[in-house]
């Protein structure tokens, strides 16, 4: 069971309900969202605290992870309504559909990096991801699962009121 700082320090902005940032700074964003929870967890009374980290372990319970077929994706991006390019190379997503409201799709694109990191590792003379590049695919596929937890736990404990806070949308887009 996920300790209650760490679900804090990954989904405080969520519990707390963070607006975002009004500023570019990334430090000064930062420590606005830190203070922003910590004034929600001293302003809360702790049973709704409490219920609420029941909440989130809840939500995080019920994630299904559903695999995508190399063979289904132009099918599943129909679904979805996007276009098939916009999944080639994505590792995971959580479509808010109510039907797919606690599912992870896991892409046909994470199999092949997961290929190629056990390939680096068995062999790292014929690695095709040396060394750093390993390191990045690895943080990647771990950033992108979490981002992807996210949405879930947002969308099952906010519904539809839940979108992500500006300061992700702007590390994401300073990173990128």
């Amino acid at each position: 069971m996920a300790r209650d700082d760490v679900i804090w320090e990954v989904y405080g902005d969520i519990i707390s309900k963070w607006p975002g940032s009004t500023t570019q700074d990334i430090p000064e964003g930062l420590r606005n969202q830190n203070s922003w929870i910590e004034m929600f967890q001293q302003r809360t009374d702790p049973d709704v605290i409490a219920q609420t980290l029941s909440n989130i372990r809840q939500s995080l319970a019920t994630i299904d992870l559903e695999i995508v077929p190399p063979d289904l994706l132009s099918a599943f991006a129909r679904h979805i309504s996007v276009d098939v390019e916009e999944l080639e190379y994505a590792i995971a997503m959580h479509h808010r559909s109510q039907r797919d409201k606690n599912t992870i799709f896991i892409l046909p694109f994470l199999p092949r990096i997961e290929a190629l990191i056990e390939l680096s590792r068995l062999s790292p003379d014929k690695a095709l991801l040396p060394g750093q590049d390993l390191d990045v695919a690895i943080v990647s596929i771990a950033k992108a699962m979490v981002h992807e937890t996210r949405h879930v736990v947002g969308t099952l404990v906010r519904a539809s009121l839940y979108s992500l806070a500006t300061l992700l949308n702007i590390v994401s887009r300073s990173m990128g």
